[in-house]
């Protein structure tokens, strides 16, 4: 994606950038620190793509909707901007490893344990889906085994409702 990456202490005069995350599908993640809520959050840069005025009305409108509170869900917080004008969403970060990295890594996995995986995605999809939430680009590259009981791990979705907005921007 080649978003430009700058030195700098804050955003919006509020979360302290950490460290880079890595390139995801729609812009570079970022670990910061929200000074007034004093929570840990993932900024993500979104691509220059995102600009637009369709875009931008869109993640608001994204923001603006009641939020899913569920276990197995990244909680969206807000959109803001850097000093350059570029959108960035706050969410909840990830506390583990990326979906498409572990199965890059173990291609197959244990039958058990991969099930048990897919069930935890449906539990939160049905959650998202009951509430008219699509997320349009679910993938192994947007769900993190979150950190813990590795006999019972855990799964997180991220980045909902990303790729119907980008699918209507192009």
């Amino acid at each position: 994606m080649g978003l430009p990456v700058r030195d700098r202490a804050t955003l919006a005069h509020r979360y302290t950038l950490h460290h880079a995350l890595g390139e995801r599908r729609h812009g570079q993640a970022w670990l910061a620190e929200d000074g007034v809520a004093d929570r840990v959050v993932e900024l993500l840069a979104l691509e220059d793509r995102f600009r637009s005025l369709r875009a931008l009305t869109l993640l608001v409108e994204l923001i603006d909707r009641p939020q899913l509170q569920h276990v197995g869900i990244a909680g969206l917080h807000e959109l803001c901007f850097d000093d350059d004008a570029r959108p960035h969403l706050v969410s909840t970060p990830g506390n583990g490893e990326w979906l498409d990295d572990r199965l890059r890594r173990e291609p197959a996995g244990r039958w058990l344990a991969s099930r048990a995986l897919v069930l935890e995605v449906g539990e939160a999809l049905a959650h998202a889906h009951d509430r008219g939430w699509v997320h349009g680009g679910l993938s192994p590259a947007a769900i993190t085994i979150e950190a813990g009981d590795p006999r019972r791990p855990r799964l997180k979705i991220h980045d909902f409702g990303l790729a119907p907005i980008a699918d209507a921007i192009d």
